[in-house]
């Protein structure tokens, strides 16, 4: 289980790696970001699996609203 923390964008290091000077900019404008994550209950991800959400707290917006 894990918990939505802050939003984050790429960084440089992603065009770097692949060699696309503009490809933090267009991983920006698509809105596929990033999200850092706290740790609540360890446990195994595996491909496929399903995503709940459990709880928002009142008041938290959508992450998709804070990534646009």
């Amino acid at each position: 289980m894990v918990r939505v923390t802050q939003p984050r964008s790429p960084c440089y290091k992603l065009a770097k790696r692949w060699g696309i000077d503009d490809l933090v900019l267009r991983a920006q404008a698509t809105g596929w970001v990033g999200w850092y994550l706290r740790v609540l209950e360890p446990g195994t991800v595996t491909a496929g699996a399903e995503v709940v959400l459990l709880d928002r707290p009142g008041g938290a917006p959508p992450s998709a609203r804070c990534s646009a």
